[in-house]
């Protein structure tokens, strides 16, 4: 990522200053608007993608701590024994 220099950032705020006071259905005024939409839209996107990826991080962290998420995890009740019905021993 390029950060912007300051006298290019002032140029740009200059220049988007000027736009404001052009018709609303001028070329130049339309290019900015959509240059301009299109820049929030990837900002957004990008906030909400970073907003998910930490709260995704989050819950695996939570579940990692848990034997329920362990890929390793042996079911505690019966050591990984296979259940059978009480007093029906000769079940399966």
């Amino acid at each position: 990522m390029t950060a912007i220099g300051p006298n290019d950032l002032a140029i740009a705020l200059k220049v988007m200053r000027i736009a404001s006071d052009l018709p609303k259905d001028d070329e130049q005024s339309l290019q900015l608007q959509r240059s301009t939409s299109a820049m929030y839209k990837k900002l957004k996107t990008n906030r909400r993608k970073a907003a998910k990826a930490r709260r995704r991080a989050h819950d695996q962290a939570i579940l990692g701590a848990t034997a329920t998420a362990n890929e390793h995890r042996v079911d505690d009740e019966t050591a990984g024994l296979l259940i059978m019905p009480r007093g029906n021993s000769h079940a399966l």
